[in-house]
């Protein structure tokens, strides 16, 4: 489990099926102290990032990973 200067704990990474793209299942808390988990995908090429989605479960979140990893 890696954690970025935000915050933000990236769970697991994985490539995607998508050609050219790495999707990563992160989590954070937030201010309030709930948990939010989230999807994230990464262009390899110039590193710009697209979040997918966020939820406050996880099961949720790791279903969408687990479409998006190969």
């Amino acid at each position: 489990m890696n954690k970025t200067a935000s915050g933000l704990e990236i769970i697991k990474e994985a490539d995607s099926t998508i050609q050219g793209k790495r999707v990563s299942l992160t989590r954070k808390t937030n201010k309030a102290g709930e948990i939010r988990h989230g999807v994230v995908l990464t262009n390899t090429r110039n590193g710009h990032h697209h979040r997918i989605g966020t939820f406050t479960e996880i099961t949720p979140a790791f279903k969408l990973y687990k479409s998006l990893a190969r």
